[in-house]
């Protein structure tokens, strides 16, 4: 019985060190795995300030009435452990419940300096990368119209082209009604305020890691920004 119960305690300790050891390998394999984990948060944005801006006046876009190139301001942070290279990206906007690509849609990619953007782009864990995105958005017919009429240094800046519109037309460059604000000479537009956005456009960005991982967000025309 003595050496039966020697044998049967030797069996049990053996068990469990391979227990424990074996569950010490799948812990340190699990936190290798999580340490291993991309990570990455993507934002992204209407530039909100003035820039030049070209248009066009043919049957391109969603709505057939032409484009207006806007940029936007992407965000892409490494919140991982690991770094993290970024490979390709795509544009699509949301229209109709579906996504949709369409020609000058997608004008590109590039830095802060606005020089064209090379991939791969590689972020460090914990560092973030900006980038700014040029894309054609579909002209509402109304807007398509007035700005084909339009003096060549009205329609060479967004915000300028933008209280153009506010004044000639009363309209967004969707088509959306709005309410312009003059000067006192009731000369000049010096601003506008939105009246309705029944008509608006959603942008969605996804990019793809070399790890075969894809990241996304999306934002629209007017999502504004919170106020603090």
């Amino acid at each position: 019985m003595n050496e039966n119960r020697k044998f049967w305690v030797t069996t049990v300790i053996a068990i469990t060190a391979l227990l424990i050891s074996v569950t010490s390998a799948i812990f340190n394999e699990i936190r290798y795995v999580r340490s291993e984990r991309e990570a990455v948060y993507v934002s992204l944005k209407k530039f909100f300030g003035e820039y030049p801006i070209s248009t066009t006046n043919d049957y391109s876009g969603i709505k057939g009435n032409g484009l207006i190139n806007t940029i936007w301001e992407a965000i892409l942070s490494n919140t991982g452990k690991s770094t993290v290279s970024i490979i390709e990206y795509n544009l699509w906007t949301v229209h109709k419940g579906g996504m949709v690509q369409y020609s000058g849609l997608n004008q590109g990619l590039f830095n802060p300096d606005l020089t064209k953007a090379d991939l791969p782009i590689n972020i460090e864990p914990g560092a973030s990368a900006k980038l700014y995105l040029k894309a054609g958005l579909s002209l509402g017919s109304k807007a398509s119209k007035l700005i084909s009429d339009a003096p060549s240094v009205t329609k060479s800046k967004i915000m300028v082209l933008s209280k153009y519109l506010a004044g000639k037309g009363m309209i967004d460059i969707f088509d959306n009604p709005v309410t312009p604000f003059w000067d006192k000479k009731k000369t000049t537009v010096t601003g506008f305020k939105v009246d309705g956005q029944e008509s608006d456009q959603v942008l969605l960005i996804s990019f793809r890691t070399a790890r075969n991982n894809s990241y996304s967000d999306d934002s629209r025309w007017y999502e504004f920004p919170t106020q603090d």
